[in-house]
């Protein structure tokens, strides 16, 4: 087993990528991780790592790479995540009608909702449909 360049983790032959820290294994580095004592813990070792400059690296909203979803996978969730915002709202009354034992009023609860669900979402799509580093 190897060790990763860049966070010295212990990587099988057959990775192309370190799977602590991203890193493509294939690139030569200028400097190895270090350790003061062989004995020592991982998190007590002291490292040096490499700085990968931003020209090196790829990025893609659309391409999959090792750790992301391609264009498919990224609408399939999206997909999910609206889904389940519409579905959210009778059932998220209803758990309220379950639980508490009243109704709530329906155009304030489902503007109330609308805010949150609308501020999740909308969260939750700008982490998916972000830039990624595929290579």
């Amino acid at each position: 087993m190897d060790a990763c360049v860049h966070c010295g983790a212990h990587l099988a032959p057959e990775l192309t990528w370190c799977p602590q820290c991203l890193a493509p294994t294939g690139r030569p580095a200028a400097a190895a991780a270090t350790a003061e004592t062989d004995d020592a813990p991982m998190w007590m070792r002291t490292q040096r790592r490499e700085r990968v400059s931003f020209d090196e690296a790829t990025y893609s909203r659309f391409r999959a790479g090792p750790t992301s979803f391609g264009a498919l996978g990224r609408a399939i969730m999206s997909l999910g995540i609206l889904v389940g915002a519409v579905v959210g709202y009778p059932m998220t009354r209803g758990f309220i009608l379950a639980n508490i034992g009243f109704d709530v009023p329906g155009k304030s609860f489902m503007v109330g909702y609308a805010v949150v669900a609308g501020a999740v979402s909308i969260f939750l799509l700008a982490r998916i449909w972000r830039r990624a580093r595929i290579a």
